[in-house]
């Protein structure tokens, strides 16, 4: 410190008493400095502002509409879809006339990438929200795959830590066709799905690991079963339909209250 002072000191042609004044409201400078741009860092101001940019996920196993749901969300109208190994990305997405713009992200449903590309978006991406896309049609035959796609991304480690409650938004999907089922149905059938994901998972653990204290389940206490009141997450449900008799209003409204 002696040796900086003094050469402050020297630099300014001033006398040692005044050369500490100086280097003590140079440290105090660069510290706050320092401070204010980690501040507009965080908040996605400043430098790494892609990394930071608050998002809205929309996730679901494969043919459920999430990519003509987005379409409808960014463009207004629908588009021919297929199966897609890439995610459709949007930046500058308001839900609200001249509200926050947001990133808006279709990650891909396919069975073999879509718990990496949730890795990879959930690492990188600041996430304000997630749509679960089910197609309703056919919730039935799917239900255990829907079931345990849902329950990775509930369970994971980055969303079940986080410090706010974030918004997750199941969207019932293909309303516009007779055999789907509704809310209700849905709801009821991923409970019980993820009741029995908790109990084979929790099997798994104690076989391979032997420690409760490790375990990532959705889980009400020892009983296993689940109920998406127990969540710390916010979950809502919604009807919907992005092809036919387009309703996808209370999407859209759930959106405006992000």
């Amino acid at each position: 410190m002696d040796t900086v002072v003094e050469l402050v000191a020297e630099i300014f042609g001033v006398d040692r008493g005044t050369g500490y004044r100086i280097t003590l409201g140079l440290a105090l400078l660069f510290t706050f400095t320092f401070m204010f741009i980690m501040i507009l860092r965080a908040f996605g101001i400043i430098g790494g502002s892609a990394k930071r940019r608050r998002c809205v996920v929309l996730l679901g196993v494969s043919d459920t509409g999430k990519t003509l749901i987005f379409s409808y969300l960014t463009s207004g109208h629908g588009v021919d879809t297929y199966t897609s190994m890439k995610e459709n990305v949007a930046d500058d997405v308001t839900f609200n006339e001249g509200g926050r713009k947001y990133r808006l992200i279709d990650l891909p449903g396919a069975d073999r990438i879509r718990k990496t590309n949730f890795e990879l978006c959930i690492k990188k991406e600041d996430i304000a929200a997630m749509i679960y896309v089910i197609d309703s049609s056919t919730f039935q035959k799917d239900c255990r795959e829907t079931a345990e796609y849902l329950y990775d991304i509930l369970s994971h480690p980055t969303v079940v830590k986080q410090r706010r409650r974030l918004p997750i938004l199941i969207a019932c999907n293909k309303q516009d066709n007779p055999l789907s089922k509704g809310v209700q149905v849905i709801r009821k059938g991923l409970e019980k799905e993820m009741s029995v994901l908790n109990k084979t998972r929790a099997a798994s653990l104690e076989t391979t690991d032997g420690s409760s204290g490790k375990r990532l389940l959705l889980t009400d206490g020892d009983s296993g079963e689940f109920k998406f009141e127990q969540l710390r997450q916010n979950v809502d449900f919604v009807e919907c339909a992005a092809a036919g008799d387009v309703r996808l209003e209370e999407i859209k409204d759930w959106l405006k209250q992000l």
